[in-house]
């Protein structure tokens, strides 16, 4: 039930997701029946309240906002409102290593999520068999096509970088499903103290993002919705400008040394 619900919300707020709850939905039907009923009743909620809402404020009940509002800015950007790029040969890279969009850049420890992934492919395939999701053979199966899924969505989107943002905007969901990947990748990696130089770094760049005073500055430097090109350049990387123009909210800057002291901050 609890399943059900969270992907049903989780659609709601980004119509990509909605990916993964037909994906779980069509699992359980197959494998598992009454759980199927039990995910479906969870689901129904968060769903219903989207066809509500959108049938009044959107005059259609499978109206999605974001995809509406996606389409106006598709326009303003190219002067047409397709929103999708296949096939997403271009997105595809930029997504997983550009030095300003990379998933892999931004968060490189979740390379770990690679193995258990490949592992768990190869067991399906010498199986034959679909695993059910309570085993973790299924839910790493599971969790990897789910990820696998979202990402693709993601570089088939018109502007796969985001807009102006900070690391892997339109591919964020897929860390849902990568972390855990990557912390059973861990358990099996040779070189633990590598994985944890990668995590540092990851917490390190997402911090600089998290209080920054201004990160549309990179974007704006010039337009990279216009020059697209400059998300390949690595001496003029979104993460290289940050750490050389440093400058942090004064509330981050009290954040991090009230964390460091061990003491309460209030903003």
């Amino acid at each position: 039930t609890w399943l059900g619900f969270t992907l049903g919300a989780a659609s709601v707020i980004r119509p990509s997701n909605q990916i993964v709850l037909v994906m779980a939905a069509i699992w359980l039907a197959w494998k598992d029946r009454r759980a199927f009923i039990s995910f479906a009743l969870g689901a129904i909620a968060p769903l219903t309240l989207q066809v509500v809402y959108a049938s009044r404020h959107l005059g259609f009940a499978f109206a999605q906002g974001q995809l509406l509002q996606g389409a106006r800015i598709a326009y303003f950007k190219t002067g047409t409102t397709q929103i999708w790029k296949f096939p997403p040969w271009e997105g595809l890279p930029g997504v997983l290593i550009s030095p300003s969009r990379g998933l892999f850049v931004f968060s490189p420890f979740l390379i770990a999520s690679l193995r258990p992934i490949a592992a768990g492919i190869t067991i399906l395939k010498k199986s034959k068999a679909v695993p059910d999701l309570s085993t973790q053979q299924g839910q790493t199966v599971f969790m990897g096509l789910a990820a696998a899924a979202l990402i693709l969505v993601g570089a088939s989107w018109f502007d796969w970088w985001g807009g102006w943002s900070f690391g892997y905007r339109s591919v964020m969901d897929s860390v849902v499903f990568l972390t855990p990947l990557a912390a059973l990748g861990w358990n099996t990696w040779a070189k633990p103290r590598l994985f944890q130089i990668l995590a540092a770094w990851a917490i390190c760049v997402q911090a600089i993002g998290a209080f920054s005073s201004d990160f549309t500055q990179w974007n704006n430097g010039p337009d990279v919705d216009k020059n697209p090109k400059r998300l390949w350049s690595l001496v003029d990387s979104q993460i290289l400008w940050h750490f050389t123009h440093p400058g942090f909210k004064a509330s981050g800057w009290r954040l991090l040394s009230a964390w460091a002291m061990g003491e309460n901050a209030s903003f």
